[in-house]
């Protein structure tokens, strides 16, 4: 079943749409894009939103809801689906029991992934926000101007800016910027922040910690942080590194992976991250070009980032 066929049949159905732990842009995006259809659905949030998401629902006055409140309430069955993210891992743990309606995502199947009776992912698509809007479109939906504000934020965000864009991305984003009635300029500016102190301090211990390997002309490098792996792992390649490994050995260990585009078909960082967390006793999954591990036992992170470094040189050399 497509995602259009879905929408239309559960057109009248009560929903809880459920956004990932610190909720982003593009899952608060997915989610109002989905009530375009499904207009008896709530959204709820595992725990809290990113400052991005925050900015966005206070600019749009989308009203966003707890799902343990929701759970408190024990109001009648309602359908679930949870947008842009299919592991437990990215939970809180008031939602890693419920087994969902559907899954609309687009990461890949991570091997902590929820149990859903229905899963509309798209591993090709920049985000969930633009896997929605492309049923919406094949639905000849109408798109107010706020909830096309929202779809363009969430695919702005998940596609860092474009630069993980497909042809069909610019054309679905240029749709929802006439839609949304504004410039976008201003659209933009709701997804974009300088990072706080503790992330830029995190970025440049990077930095000063980061080992590299030569393997031909691809530079493979590695690092650990406290905090903002992922952060950290995106700044290493835009400084140089053609593939970066950044682990962080909070209360469970994580490593966020990234690889330069040009290189993502080599060393495919999902895939790795999904062997890695198998290894590692935790999961792992994402895009090919930006995926992470958690769940790893901190005392394992620096054992974990050096198998990463050896699995990225097989495939380089290979």
């Amino acid at each position: 079943m497509k995602l259009l066929d879905y929408l239309k049949k559960n057109a009248g159905e009560e929903f809880v749409v459920l956004l990932h732990s610190l909720a982003d842009a593009d899952a608060l995006g997915s989610a109002v894009g989905l009530r375009v259809v499904l207009k008896k659905a709530r959204i709820a949030s595992s725990d809290v939103l990113s400052s991005s998401a925050k900015k966005i629902a206070q600019t749009t006055g989308v009203k966003i809801e707890k799902i343990a409140e929701l759970k408190r309430q024990k109001a009648k069955k309602q359908k679930i689906i949870l947008v842009d993210a299919n592991s437990r891992a990215m939970l809180g743990e008031a939602a890693k029991a419920i087994v969902f309606d559907a899954v609309v995502d687009h990461h890949s199947k991570h091997s902590d992934c929820v149990e859903a009776g229905n899963f509309f992912v798209d591993e090709k698509a920049s985000s969930a926000s633009e896997i929605v809007f492309e049923a919406l479109r094949e639905l000849k939906a109408r798109v107010d101007g706020k909830t096309a504000t929202c779809l363009l934020a969430g695919i702005i965000a998940d596609s860092a800016e474009f630069k993980n864009a497909r042809e069909k991305t610019f054309l679905y984003a240029g749709e929802l910027l006439g839609m949304s009635g504004g410039k976008y300029a201003e659209v933009r500016a709701l997804v974009e922040k300088r990072a706080d102190v503790s992330q830029r301090i995190a970025v440049l211990k990077a930095c000063q910690r980061v080992e590299f390997e030569k393997v031909g002309e691809v530079l493979i490098a590695s690092s650990e942080v406290g905090s903002f792996e992922a952060g950290a792992a995106s700044a290493l390649v835009e400084l140089g590194a053609d593939v970066a490994f950044v682990g962080c050995s909070c209360e469970s260990g994580r490593i966020s992976a990234r690889v330069h585009n040009e290189l993502s078909e080599r060393v495919n960082a999902a895939e790795l991250m999904k062997e890695i967390g198998a290894e590692f006793g935790g999961s792992g999954g994402g895009h090919a070009a930006a995926a992470g591990a958690s769940g790893l036992k901190k005392e394992d992170v620096e054992n974990a980032l050096n198998e990463c470094v050896r699995k990225a040189k097989e495939r380089v050399e290979g």
